[in-house]
C-alpha cells in the first residue's frame, strides 16, 4: 500500500493535467466553430432609398456605409441569444459603478408640471463651447446607463458633439407629480425639451441640433417629426430599433416564443409603475384606478396588458389595439420631407415583426 501511494498520485496528477487539456482543447474548438458560423452570418446592410435623393446618396458615398458588415457576436450567433446576452449586460451597465457614465443633470418642467432630466455628458455647455447638439432618447426603460445609448454618447463625442440624454417622466429617480407616464404618441415629451434646449443653447449661437432615439423613444420622437415637420429646429435624425407597424406587430409580439419577450419586458415596466402608483391614482378616475389595478396585479405579467390596462385608458384609448393602432407609423414615412432621418433595423428582431 505504502508503495503504491506515489503512483497513485502521479496518476490523479496525469488525470487533472489531461482533464485541463481537454477542457482548453474542447473550448478552443467551440470558439473556432462559432467564430466561422459568426463569419458565415456577416453580411452587408441592404438599404431603402429614395435613389434620386441627393443628401441620401452623399451619405452613402462619404460615410463609406455600404462597405460595413454586421457581424454578430461571437456567443450570441442567434437572435435569441442576443436577447438573453442583453439582460446581464444590461444590468451590468446600470448597476456596476465602473461602468456608470457620469451625467450633470439639469431639470425641466413640462407644461402639465412634471419635471424630467436632462442627462449632459460632461457637464452642460459652457460659454464658447460650439459643438452641434445631439439629443438622446432610450427606450422602454427610460434609465441613463443603457449601454445602447451610452456608446453612442461616447462614440459621438469623439466625433465633435455635445450630447444630451433626455429621460422620460418618473425615470431617472425623480417622483411623478401627475397622473401620467409616457406612451408611443407622447408627442410633448419630446417637442418640449427640443424646444428648451434649442432655445437655450443653439439658437443665439447659431449651433445645430440632431437627434438620436432608440425603441419606444424613436417612434416617440418619429411622431414628434411627423406633428412638427415645419417646426422643429432638429437638423437631421437617426433611429435604431423603431416599432413602425404596431397595429400589425402588436399580435408577433404576443405570441412570439410563447410571449417570452411579452413577459420578460412587462415585469421591468410593472415594477416600475406600480412604484408610481399611489402618486398616479390622485389624479386618475375611479375607472382608471381599477383598471390600474387590475393590468398591475391581477392579469398576467406581459407589456400587452400593461399596454391594454394602464396605457390605453391613462391616454385615452379602446384598449391596447386601439393604441397600437394609433402609434403605427408605417405609410407616414415619405412625409418626413423636411428632416433627413436613417432608420435601422434587423430583419430578425426579437421584439418587433
Amino acid at each position: 500500500m505504502i508503495a503504491l501511494l506515489p503512483l497513485g498520485q502521479d496518476m490523479l496528477r496525469l488525470y487533472d493535467e489531461s482533464w485541463l487539456f481537454w477542457a482548453l482543447a474542447n473550448t478552443v474548438v467551440i470558439m473556432i466553430v462559432c467564430r466561422l458560423i459568426a463569419m458565415y452570418q456577416s453580411e452587408y446592410m441592404t438599404f431603402y432609398y429614395k435613389k434620386d435623393g441627393s443628401l441620401m446618396s452623399e451619405f452613402m458615398e462619404k460615410s463609406g456605409i455600404t462597405k460595413m458588415r454586421y457581424t454578430p457576436y461571437l456567443f450570441a450567433l442567434h437572435a435569441h441569444l442576443q436577447g438573453f446576452c442583453f439582460l446581464p449586460y444590461s444590468l451590468a451597465q446600470e448597476g456596476w459603478e465602473s461602468l456608470r457614465m457620469e451625467f450633470e443633470r439639469e431639470l425641466f418642467k413640462l407644461e402639465d408640471g412634471q419635471d424630467i432630466a436632462l442627462e449632459w455628458a460632461q457637464g452642460k455647455p459652457k460659454a464658447g463651447d460650439n459643438r452641434p447638439i445631439l439629443m438622446c432618447v432610450g427606450g422602454l426603460g427610460g434609465g441613463n446607463q443603457v449601454g445602447y445609448v451610452k456608446s453612442v454618447i461616447k462614440t459621438a463625442e469623439k466625433k465633435g458633439f455635445k450630447c444630451v440624454y433626455v429621460l422620460f417622466r418618473g425615470a431617472g429617480g425623480l417622483p411623478l407629480t401627475t397622473g401620467k407616464i409616457y406612451s408611443l404618441l407622447s408627442v410633448g415629451d419630446i417637442k418640449e425639451p427640443t424646444d428648451y434646449i434649442h432655445k437655450t443653447y443653439c439658437k443665439d449661437t447659431g449651433k445645430n441640433m440632431y437627434l438620436y432615439a432608440c425603441s419606444l423613444g424613436a417612434a416617440m420622437s418619429t411622431h414628434y417629426l411627423l406633428e412638427n415637420a415645419e417646426t422643429t429646429p432638429i437638423k437631421g435624425a437617426a433611429f435604431y430599433g423603431t416599432p413602425l407597424c404596431t397595429g400589425k406587430s402588436g399580435k408577433f409580439f404576443q405570441e412570439f416564443c410563447f410571449g417570452l419577450y411579452d413577459t420578460a419586458l412587462g415585469v421591468d415596466v410593472n415594477m416600475k409603475i406600480r412604484a408610481h402608483l399611489p402618486q398616479i391614482r390622485k389624479y386618475s378616475t375611479d375607472a382608471q384606478n381599477k383598471s390600474y389595478e387590475r393590468g398591475l396585479y391581477q392579469e398576467s405579467w406581459r407589456l400587452s396588458d400593461i399596454d391594454n390596462y394602464v396605457i390605453a385608458p391613462m391616454f385615452g384609448h379602446k384598449d391596447k389595439q386601439d393604441y397600437w393602432n394609433k402609434g403605427t407609423i408605417a405609410g407616414n414615412l415619405h412625409k418626413l420631407t423636411k428632416v433627413p432621418c436613417f432608420y435601422l433595423h434587423a430583419n430578425d428582431d426579437i421584439v418587433i415583426d
